[in-house]
């Protein structure tokens, strides 16, 4: 007498994502996603009237993000570094004194 094995199907990634999809696996609202899609920070294909997300873009969104974290991360350490060194932040470091403007209408004689 043989034990029957339960069948496993193998875990496959989808290749293209519903929108409603990448909602689940981003973990992000409906809005949130066509925003990013409308901006250009999600890419989309479309066949027929069906919009869909490749696999890929969803992973290039999220090495965008890994990115972005690792430059404000960085520049957050740069701006401590600045206000340490020269008592000012990197925003106002060099920049001139204010002027003053004078509303006096010129004389014309």
């Amino acid at each position: 007498m043989t034990l029957a094995l339960p069948e496993r199907t193998p875990s496959v990634e989808p290749i293209f994502y519903k929108v409603s999809d990448a909602e689940r696996v981003l973990s992000m609202s409906k809005s949130v996603i066509y925003g990013l899609i409308r901006t250009g920070r999600l890419r989309t294909v479309k066949e027929g009237r069906a919009r869909l997300i490749p696999a890929s873009a969803i992973h290039e969104y999220v090495a965008l993000l890994e990115r972005e974290a690792g430059q404000k991360k960085w520049a957050s350490a740069a701006v401590g570094e600045t206000v340490a060194s020269t008592g000012t932040t990197s925003a106002n470091a060099g920049s001139p004194r204010p002027v003053s403007v004078s509303t006096r209408a010129a004389s014309g004689s």
